[in-house]
Order: structure tokens, then sequence, then C-alpha cells
């Protein structure tokens, strides 16, 4: 077996990518792409995309093929080495547990030479649409409305965004510019961006959600909610929630919702529980420290 693992630019990968290809919405400024060859296989996939944190590095591998945990222990390897090297004191959360578990257990071997600060936990709880009675009775009745781009709507989101998810690796620093990204991408639907306003009519707590129509089985997510600290304690977050999952089901016939909460925030996943999510899997990250 003779494995090559190479970094290539942006430009590179999209002229080689076929469309669709999961690494394509991930490609952007900054980014440092390994990819992992040997004899009959085909190419693994690092990415590792700059976050307000440090570096996020996600695993593109093939469902079968030979070779394929070591193909993916060398992608990551060669990616994490790209933006830790020469970099001391940067953090990296390195996702392992998308793939299996062989290729989980190849990655992490090959990342034992760099310390492990902590294992980080990344919930998918989902929940049946329409939502019980028995779940949203006494919940706040609020109204609600969608953000308006291009007007003071998208300063007040990130200002909300950032005070909600002040404690968050990836959310804490979003920017116009990010909103914007997001805005652009296909999955986007204008009407699915609910936020609540305050008596001036600024945006104080917000639920973007997202209609998942190619998924199996087809879902609506909560892609990002968020109540401002200074509305906390009015049941905003739960009455945006349920007018979310209610969106979903009404305007696109969903019948299961879906998000994802980290592990360790045990107020929202109280919150999630009294609606009736469960947990149906989970992402583990290797939080890596300084060699």
């Amino acid at each position: 077996m003779a494995i090559r693992t190479d970094l290539i630019d942006g430009d590179r990968a999209r002229s080689t990518l076929t469309p669709g290809h999961p690494v394509l919405e991930l490609l952007g400024p900054g980014v440092s792409l390994a990819v992992a060859r040997s004899n009959g296989a085909d190419p693994t996939y690092a990415i590792a995309v700059p976050t307000a944190a440090g570096w996020s590095v996600e695993l593109s591998a093939p469902p079968a093929g030979p070779d394929r945990a070591e193909l993916a222990a060398s992608a990551v390897h060669r990616a994490v080495d790209a933006v830790t090297l020469g970099r001391p004191g940067v953090s990296v959360h390195c996702w392992v547990s998308d793939h299996g578990p062989e290729i989980e257990h190849a990655v992490r071997a090959g990342l034992s030479d760099i310390p492990l600060v902590r294992e980080r936990h990344l919930l998918q709880l989902r929940v049946p649409l329409p939502l019980s009675s028995s779940v949203t009775r006494g919940v706040t009745d609020i109204a609600v409305d969608t953000l308006r781009p291009g007007t003071t709507d998208e300063e007040d989101w990130v200002a909300v965004n950032a005070a909600a998810f002040a404690w968050h690796p990836e959310e804490a620093n979003r920017t116009i510019d990010d909103l914007h990204s997001r805005m652009a991408q296909p999955w986007f639907d204008g009407d699915g961006l609910l936020v609540h306003r305050d008596p001036s009519g600024s945006i104080d707590a917000f639920n973007w959600t997202v209609p998942r129509l190619d998924a199996d089985p087809p879902m609506g997510e909560i892609y990002v909610i968020g109540v401002h600290p200074d509305a906390h304690g009015r049941g905003l977050g739960r009455a945006l929630t349920v007018a979310g999952l209610r969106h979903l089901h009404r305007r696109h016939r969903l019948e299961v919702g879906m998000l994802w909460a980290e592990s360790d925030n045990e107020p929202a996943r109280r919150l999630y529980a009294s609606l009736g999510f469960t947990e149906h899997h989970r992402r583990t990250a290797l939080v890596l420290g300084e060699r």
C-alpha cells in the first residue's frame, strides 16, 4: 500500500471535484484541503476551515474501498499539520466520528502525537411533527416575523447571535459577511428565518429553520436559534422553537424536526427534551492542544 497525501488549493479542488461533492460547500477563503490517494482507491479529503475558535477539520471519505481507514488518517493528519505547525497555541476541533468506528479509530491513532485537550460531542436531536398538544400547552403566544435582507435586521441578527452564543466556538463571531454567505446557499429559505422583535422593532430573538427535503427521511432543521440575554426569562426560546417547528410542518409538510445541540448545554437539552426531542446520533470532535 502506497499512500500519497498532498495539500491542494480551493481552485484546484473546485476543478477536480464532481458537482454536489460535500467538500465543495466547505471551500472558502483560508481553508487548507488535504487529499490522500492510493492505487485503486477513491480519494479521501480532509478540510481545515478557519473558525472563531481556531480551526475545524472535517473528513470526506468514500463509503467503501481499499485502504479507507489509512487514507482517512493520513488526510486528517496532513490537514492538521497544515494549520498547527509553526502556529503555537492554535485550537483545532477535529471531527472523527462521521464515517464509522474503523475510521474513527484510525484517525485517533494517527493523531496520537498531538495532545488531546478534551472531546466535544454534538447531538442530533429529532422530534415527530406535528408536536403533540401536550407539549405545546402553555407555550407563550408570540408574534413572529421574517428577517428583512438589506435592512438593519442584518446588523440586529449579528448582534443577537453574538450575544446569545458568546460561549460558542463557531457562532460567537459571525459577521455580516457570514450571514450573506449562508443566505447565498441553495438551501436558504428566507421564509424560514423567523425573528421576534422588541417594542422598538429591533430583533431580540430568532429561529433560523431549513427544510432538508433531500434528507432520508425529509426533515425540518432548526439551524440556529438564539435569544439575546436581555430577553431571557420570557419564554422566547420555547415559543420560537414551537413556532419554527410549526412553520416547517405546515409549509413543507415535514414529519420530522431536527436540530443539533452541544452535549454540555444542559439548559437547551432540557428545553428540547420537554418538547419531545430525543437523541438520534452524535458527532465527536477531538479538541487538540499545542504540540
